[in-house]
């Protein structure tokens, strides 16, 4: 169990604290299970989500913000009293 709540405003990247990573691959294997690409097919090929939760809407960390709109993708994530 992980009970720590781990937040920073100041971080600018959702993997150095708690956070959530959705991905939506639809790629033939083994491109889909081996994550052959580097990197080059993100948000083209694949969609990844990435978002850190925050006390407020404004304090969510999410990246690639703007593509995420671009393609239609609505995402959020706030904290509540049980975390």
């Amino acid at each position: 169990m992980d009970d720590e709540r781990i937040y920073d405003a100041e971080k600018v990247w959702p993997w150095d604290q708690d956070a959530i990573e959705v991905r939506i691959d639809a790629r033939p294997d083994p491109l889909r299970s081996l994550s052959r690409e580097n990197g080059t097919s993100e948000m083209t090929r694949y969609v990844i989500v990435w978002l850190a939760p925050g006390r407020t809407p404004e304090e969510v960390l999410t990246l690639h913000t703007k593509r995420l709109g671009e393609l239609g993708v609505i995402a959020t994530g706030l904290f509540t009293e049980r975390g």
